[in-house]
């Protein structure tokens, strides 16, 4: 409904929509692949970029593969993903920071240049009014839709609550959690347990000075801060079982057995 789709085999589906939220990369609409709408594309697609940027062993690679997720960032126009990427930005910088020597000294300071650079020629280009537009548009409902995801996640009201695994507990218009539905102590307690388990490994890949430990945290922190869109529905993910996988034994090898 309201979409087209292209080849190959009708998967590339292109959602019609008057709520522009990037002028010029979505006049036409909203690229969304295979998923419902573009927040999921980015939620499902991003993780893989860090993966990809450690197997990319040459600059042309890498280049492409920063030229194609910037594509997609503009043309899906997600707020959470936007956002999401700039703080996993902000995280390497971080790591970096606590292993510091000449080579990343040098190359932390490249990015952190590149980045205010072209900040400067996007700002000096766009004027204030499309800046304002942009904004108000980004910012439009996915607050509030995502603060409501987390009330339900953390405010339980009986022992067993109810279903957790899709989105129902939400009403749509108002973005409020229905008064009738909680998710309980005992999914609640458990999520809490999990949550830890999953912050102690992430911890341990944090602080690690191996590359390719670093692009495993950066592949779960997008997964887990973008997943916060979605709450408790991401137990009902296959990617968080490969997440986890990925995650808790990547987290106990050796350095030195590491590719």
């Amino acid at each position: 409904m309201n979409a087209n789709y292209y080849y190959p085999y009708y998967l590339s589906i292109l959602n019609i929509s008057t709520d522009i939220r990037i002028p010029f990369f979505q006049d036409k609409g909203f690229i969304s692949g295979i998923y419902h709408e573009p927040h999921i594309l980015t939620f499902m697609t991003f993780p893989a970029l860090f993966l990809m940027l450690y197997y990319a062993r040459n600059l042309i690679s890498r280049v492409g593969l920063v030229v194609v997720y910037v594509l997609i960032l503009l043309l899906a126009g997600s707020t959470t993903n936007i956002g999401v990427i700039l703080f996993c930005l902000l995280l390497y910088l971080l790591n970096k920071m606590f292993f510091i020597d000449k080579k990343s000294f040098a190359w932390n300071l490249g990015i952190i240049i590149l980045i205010l650079t072209s900040l400067g020629v996007v700002y000096s280009i766009i004027n204030e009014d499309d800046l304002n537009f942009i904004f108000n548009k980004l910012e439009a409902g996915s607050k509030d839709y995502s603060m409501a995801t987390l009330e339900f996640a953390f405010t339980p009201k009986t022992i067993m609550g109810s279903s957790f695994l899709n989105l129902s507990y939400l009403d749509r218009s108002t973005l409020t959690v229905s008064e009738y539905r909680d998710v309980g102590y005992v999914n609640f307690f458990v999520n809490i347990l999990f949550l830890f388990i999953c912050g102690y490994y992430m911890v341990k890949l944090f602080f690690s000075r191996t590359q390719y430990k670093i692009a495993v945290f950066l592949f779960a922190a997008y997964f887990f801060v973008h997943s916060i869109k979605v709450a408790m529905v991401s137990y009902s993910l296959t990617m968080l079982m490969f997440v986890i996988f990925l995650m808790s034994n990547v987290s106990k090898l050796k350095d030195k057995n590491l590719i």
